[in-house]
């Protein structure tokens, strides 16, 4: 072999293992840029799974702070939410206040009956007695005293055929043998009457004209100076607040109403029960009854009650949750000193300290919030107003 040959292969042997060392550098290599980034993943992949942790149990120490103040027992706002209500929709919901609501509103403040010495005619306030007889004997089941009748508005029933009976008469006459009045309606207990000998006879006591004052300057300050109220404008504005608020209990009735209750918070709803009778029995209080005589009185039954406590029940959580879901359910001091500036002499209290002595702080809480909620759902919703001022 040829000494140039002999080189040639020297070269060649060089080559091959030059290039198997850059191999053997370029696996060393390779696998460390493999290694490398696997282990700033996992290290990464545990901080922010620490991370998460303690966010998750922040959030949850969070969350249970804001359900304690309901009072409720329960563990979350989702708990809440699944468990206990469904909230029917609150946004985007329609009102119209017609010119029919805006006329009852004046008409409340601006028209009166006066008595009058003459015969009963259209839209006149007609007083009465009605007794009821069975066989020619007198059934106070079926009679009933210091009733009233407004001649040509009252088209159903029973008060549908006094009125058409009473017009035309005056004070002190009697209707012997009452046609048209329905026993059955009239039954205080609900006995039936069907195929009884029954008759009735109708006093008249009182007739009444319709009186309706106009709204001027000089009346609107003879009538609500003492509220601030002095001109026309300063008057309709009043009305605007009430259809306002009129508005917003409506519209608050409707989220209720398509809210589903699952179930309820026990100690809140026996708070509930509470409360309500509490109020009914300062009610009946001020009329100087028992509160059994009370309910007798407004026709009150034990189904009524269970409804009325249901639903505030259901009011109080639908305010929760609209006021959790927009975050309107913090309430600093500040707010509640200035509810209580703003509400203790409507609730007929002398003073501030004098209503504290009934009302606890957490009322107070709870009645903000709803307050806020049932503001909220009102800007949400889209009202419409087809009134004029007359």
């Amino acid at each position: 072999m040829s000494e140039e040959n002999k080189n040639e292969m020297e070269q060649q042997k060089d080559a091959v293992e030059t290039m198997q060392e850059d191999v053997t550098e370029k696996k060393k290599i390779s696998i460390g840029s493999i290694l490398f980034p696997v282990a700033v993943i996992l290290i990464l992949g545990i901080f922010f799974c620490v991370v998460w942790m303690n966010k998750s149990a922040t959030q949850k120490k969070e969350d249970q702070k804001k359900v304690s103040v309901t009072g409720y027992g329960v563990q979350s706002v989702e708990d809440l939410c699944e468990n206990y209500i469904q909230i029917g929709k609150y946004k985007g919901l329609n009102y119209e206040i017609t010119q029919a609501m805006f006329d009852d509103v004046v008409a409340e403040d601006t028209q009166y009956y006066e008595t009058v010495k003459r015969k009963s005619r259209d839209t006149d306030s007609v007083s009465f007695n009605i007794t009821g007889y069975v066989d020619g004997k007198k059934d106070k089941n079926i009679s009933l005293t210091d009733q009233e009748v407004i001649i040509g508005q009252d088209t159903d029933g029973t008060f549908k055929a006094v009125s058409a009976l009473v017009k035309g008469r005056s004070a002190g006459d009697i209707i012997q043998d009452a046609q048209g009045i329905d026993p059955n309606e009239m039954s205080s207990d609900g006995t039936d009457y069907t195929g009884k000998n029954v008759s009735f006879n109708i006093k008249v006591t009182a007739v009444s004209k319709l009186v309706v004052d106009q709204v001027t300057d000089e009346w609107v300050k003879e009538n609500f100076e003492e509220e601030g109220y002095t001109t026309t404008e300063d008057y309709y504005e009043y009305v605007e607040d009430t259809l306002e608020q009129d508005a917003m209990a409506s519209l608050w009735e409707q989220v209720i109403d398509g809210s589903v209750v699952k179930k309820y918070p026990e100690d809140a709803y026996s708070r509930i029960i509470d409360e309500v009778d509490a109020d009914y029995a300062y009610e009946a209080d001020q009329w100087g009854m028992k509160l059994d005589e009370y309910y007798d009185l407004i026709q009150y039954t034990d189904e009524d009650l269970e409804k009325e406590y249901e639903n505030e029940m259901a009011s109080e959580m639908a305010a929760w949750v609209i006021a959790f879901q927009e975050n309107l359910y913090e309430v600093s001091d500040d707010e509640v000193e200035d509810w209580w500036l703003s509400n203790y002499e409507e609730y007929g209290y002398d003073s501030v300290d004098a209503m504290k002595q009934d009302y606890k702080k957490d009322e107070i809480v709870r009645a903000i919030v709803l307050e806020n909620a049932s503001g909220f759902v009102y800007d949400n919703a889209k009202i419409t107003k087809s009134y004029t001022e007359k």
